[in-house]
């Protein structure tokens, strides 16, 4: 009886410490939200491993991750094997499973103007760059449609227009868009920076940058982009092409388009004690009842005040439209600043804005126009477009 006593305690201990041990090994297992997908298109990825105290994800892309359930998008496609290694102590489990990733087939519209900003009557090309489509239907905005893949327009209208572009397959479609600006014609000079370098410091089109306090300049910290800390005047700025990008923050965003022209304030070196910099237009004919119109803003209040002057230069005469021998401070959200230019009109002027900042950060400008009441123009500056004069005499 003693005997079987004992056989039976040590059968039941055997059967015991085999199911210890079977609890204590790490078993892999997981479980996919799609096993076949598109590209790009998230898949979920569910972790129902046993016993397991880390996990190792390899989705056979490239990239990998240890977390315990993870979602995964693939950029391009074909088969995958995605393996999940699990470990508990040195003991470890591995399971492999395939996906399949399949080209998504809808189309991506795309196009390219070879300008925004044009005049009445004057030709513009667009460029369809779209992908995986084999039809196209273009809307200009002014009752214009159109089928071909790459075209030309011309607005016999002046205005701001939405053009619009539709690709599609046997899938779906998909549509792109972009603004163009369409002046009235009699235009003397129409003088934009799209087609400049970003951040650039000496290229203005037109422009003369005279920079008379000779000193560096602060720059934004955390923040980086050419010419950083730049000694000179102004420099075409762009938010969305500066590492980080800084487009996302109100603050940076430019009255429209991309980009506009800053001043960041001077440093204090060599007796310098404020900023002297300024911009010089091209030499222009005032006609009757023409207004000058720009946007200025500062881009913080925290440090000492931007200040900026504006002058019309004849010869060798001055003619403040700010203040004399003065400045303003303008506030740190946009604010359009107009004068009235009628008494000058049969004149030859120049227009000249000066940044006078005192250890302040940076001031903005946006926008530049000189217009009459039918919408001619005599110069425009938005920072964005193409310069084209139009008989207006350069300053030597």
């Amino acid at each position: 009886m003693k005997r079987l006593i004992l056989v039976i305690f040590i059968g039941i201990l055997a059967i015991y410490t085999g199911c210890k041990k079977e609890e204590e090994t790490p078993v892999a297992c997981f479980t996919v939200s799609k096993s076949v997908a598109i590209e790009k298109e998230l898949i979920e990825f569910a972790n129902c491993s046993k016993n397991s105290m880390a996990y190792y994800w390899e989705f056979g892309d490239g990239q990998m991750s240890s977390e315990a359930v993870v979602n995964h998008a693939y950029t391009l496609p074909g088969n995958y094997d995605v393996k999940l290694t699990v470990w508990k102590g040195e003991t470890t489990s591995v399971i492999t499973q395939s996906i399949i990733i399949k080209e998504d087939p809808l189309p991506v519209a795309c196009f390219t103007a070879s300008s925004t900003t044009i005049k009445v009557g004057e030709e513009i090309a667009f460029n369809n760059c779209s992908q995986k489509a084999d039809n196209y239907i273009w809307d200009f905005g002014d009752g214009i449609t159109s089928e071909l893949e790459n075209l030309t327009h011309i607005f016999t209208e002046s205005g701001v227009f939405t053009v619009k572009l539709t690709a599609s397959n046997t899938t779906g479609s998909d549509q792109a868009t972009t603004l163009i600006s369409v002046e009235t014609a009699g235009v003397l000079l129409s003088d934009g920076f799209e087609d400049y370098p970003d951040f650039s410091i000496t290229d203005f089109g037109n422009w003369t940058l005279l920079d008379y306090d000779g000193a560096p300049s602060w720059g934004i910290s955390g923040i980086d982009f050419p010419n950083y800390g730049y000694t000179g005047s102004f420099i075409v700025f762009n938010p969305s092409n500066t590492v980080p990008p800084v487009n996302e923050e109100e603050r940076f965003l430019p009255v429209s388009g991309n980009k506009y022209a800053a001043c960041f304030s001077a440093k204090f070196v060599g007796g310098v004690t404020h900023n002297d910099d300024w911009m010089v237009s091209p030499e222009f004919v005032l006609g009757e009842n023409y207004t000058l119109s720009l946007w200025i803003k500062s881009l913080s209040d925290e440090y000492g005040d931007d200040r900026f002057a504006i002058q019309l230069i004849e010869g060798e005469t001055i003619h403040w439209l700010t203040p004399v021998d003065n400045y303003v401070v303008p506030p740190t959200v946009w604010n359009n600043y107009t004068f009235d230019l009628s008494e000058f009109e049969g004149k030859a002027m120049a227009l000249k804005i000066g940044c006078l900042s005192s250890d302040a950060f940076s001031m903005f400008i946006d926008d530049i126009i000189i217009t009459n009441e039918l919408g001619q123009s005599v110069l425009k500056q938005t920072f964005d477009e193409p310069s084209e004069s139009f008989g207006i005499r350069q300053r030597r």
